[in-house]
């Protein structure tokens, strides 16, 4: 979902939007999945390029989707805000990547950590 064009999204938060019904649970799952899909590319660029015999790939928390009527972190009637991805594989550096010291307007101009957490739904 286009968090930044999308007027739907002015607040950045997307579980009041699915549980006012202005989004639909799948258009939320889908905004997820692709999300999931960027994450995942950048987590094996890590995987590529560092030498460890274990890593664990993780979350802090799921989240609900509807269950029971909770969005979100909770209440968590269910067990979904429980119920997170563990992954445990090994890394070797094939050194494909070399980071930039550079950096982007973006980070310079950086949101408020307040803002932060409210577009992450920890607040209203």
């Amino acid at each position: 979902m286009d968090l930044k064009n999308d007027a739907r999204f002015a607040d950045g938060n997307i579980w009041s939007l699915l549980s006012t019904g202005q989004i639909s649970i799948e258009e939320a799952y889908q905004s997820y999945l692709e999300n999931l899909r960027f994450v995942s590319n950048e987590v094996g660029l890590v995987i590529q390029n560092l030498d460890a015999e274990k890593i664990v790939i993780t979350a802090d928390h799921g989240n609900s989707f509807g269950e029971w009527g909770c969005f979100a972190h909770g209440p968590d009637r269910g067990g979904a805000v429980r119920k997170v991805p563990w992954v445990v594989t090994s890394a070797s550096d094939n050194q494909t990547h070399t980071p930039s010291a550079d950096i982007s307007d973006e980070q310079k101009h950086h949101t408020s950590v307040e803002q932060k957490l409210k577009n992450l739904g920890y607040k209203n």
